[in-house]
């Protein structure tokens, strides 16, 4: 069956003229817009980078959902890169395709990070950990209930709560793990495993081995020296490493080849 372009219906493949459905999509109801394939990550696995749709591709929308009341506040207002933010949120919807949401937008409230996760009951708590390359400053989260339907398909979602957070580094602690003053190399595996929070090697020390702090749970911060050589796997299997050295140093380069190390400038 075809339509010509005056109206009439007829059966012929000669000559095909299809009607496109019309209609008015009022401005205020889009929240944002994602690509229409891939736009969105996999569920409950943390933030992931918001690609901001670009004219070339094809793009869904999530739109406003008056029946959606979620609210969501946090009292961690000050984080540190790679920190966590617990989100107290309260009328979240359940069911199929029905999640908690949020983005975390710079100063201007572009977005440049994406998360979502399955909420099991209408009230909890949602323990959600910033990216290690956030740059210190100020951000907003905006958090939201929402219906994800999947690729090429409109997504509803409630009136987002923002929450405003300040990313800082943290300042160097008290070290509360000593190492010998006149130590120059820390050999492969030294500390593997070990309980400590804050280390600071000596100034002598030249080479820090393969894998010398690997699965060290509560590491959090470290002091190297500015020539201090670092070794593979140095911190694999711990949480987030704030590594405090010099600029231009072996420690920074380091960091900026492992996501789980944070280098702090002196």
């Amino acid at each position: 069956m075809n339509v010509c372009n005056y109206g009439d219906v007829y059966y012929t493949d000669w000559y095909k003229v299809y009607p496109r459905p019309a209609f008015q999509l009022l401005e205020d109801a889009i929240l944002f817009e994602s690509a229409a394939v891939g736009g969105k990550p996999a569920v409950n696995s943390g933030f992931s980078t918001y690609a901001v749709p670009t004219r070339d591709i094809d793009r869904k929308l999530t739109l406003l959902d008056d029946d959606r009341h979620l609210t969501a506040t946090s009292t961690d207002t000050v984080v540190y890169p790679g920190g966590q933010v617990n989100i107290a949120y309260r009328n979240a919807t359940l069911g199929t395709h029905e999640y908690v949401s949020a983005l975390l937008c710079d100063s201007e409230g572009t977005p440049l990070y994406y998360a979502s996760a399955t909420p099991t009951s209408g009230t909890g708590t949602w323990a959600l950990k910033l990216p290690v390359a956030l740059d210190e400053g100020s951000y907003t989260l905006k958090v939201f209930s929402e219906q994800r339907q999947g690729d090429k398909m409109t997504d509803y979602a409630s009136v987002m709560s923002t929450i405003a957070i300040t990313v800082q580094l943290p300042d160097f602690g008290t070290p509360d793990f000593t190492l010998p003053a006149d130590i120059t190399a820390i050999e492969e595996s030294a500390f593997e495993g070990a309980a400590m929070g804050v280390v600071s090697i000596p100034e002598g020390c030249e080479r820090i081995g393969d894998g010398a702090f690997k699965a060290c749970l509560s590491l959090e911060q470290i002091r190297i020296p500015a020539g201090c050589a670092l070794g593979t796997d140095v911190f694999a299997g711990c949480g987030t490493v704030y590594v405090y050295g010099a600029a231009g140093s072996p420690a920074e380069a380091y960091c900026a080849a492992h996501e789980n190390c944070v280098f702090v400038g002196n």
